[in-house]
């Protein structure tokens, strides 16, 4: 600020025209570029556009990382689901069936009973 107030001296005493409007214009230029008090310049944080990038770049491992697991979970439900209907497996399945009936029509289940 001493810088505008020389400046402005300056105006003030000198009388030639063209030296005022230089003085004026200098004056200009100081206070654009010196940071007034009462509304500081908001500073970005450093390094904001690395930081956007990594944001970036862990938003896409995310992704990938998601959608390489529906994809590993979609494929073994796919192969389930064709596992199981194969006639061994509803075979297996009947003669695990079978073989419950058989043991709750047992006598020796019914002995267990409770009267």
């Amino acid at each position: 600020m001493p810088i505008v107030k020389a400046v402005l001296k300056a105006y003030v005493k000198s009388i030639d025209l063209t030296r005022k409007l230089g003085a004026l214009f200098t004056a200009i230029e100081v206070f654009e570029t010196s940071t007034p008090i009462w509304h500081p310049k908001p500073q970005p944080p450093p390094m904001i556009e690395q930081h956007r990038e990594e944001v970036f770049e862990h938003r896409m491992l995310f992704f990938f990382f998601f959608f390489f697991l529906f994809f590993i979970c979609y494929s073994v439900h796919l192969h389930f689901i064709k596992t199981l209907r194969t006639p061994y497996f509803l075979h297996h399945c009947n003669n695990i069936q079978l073989q419950l009936q058989k043991s709750f029509n047992s006598p020796q289940q019914l002995n267990h009973l409770p009267p």
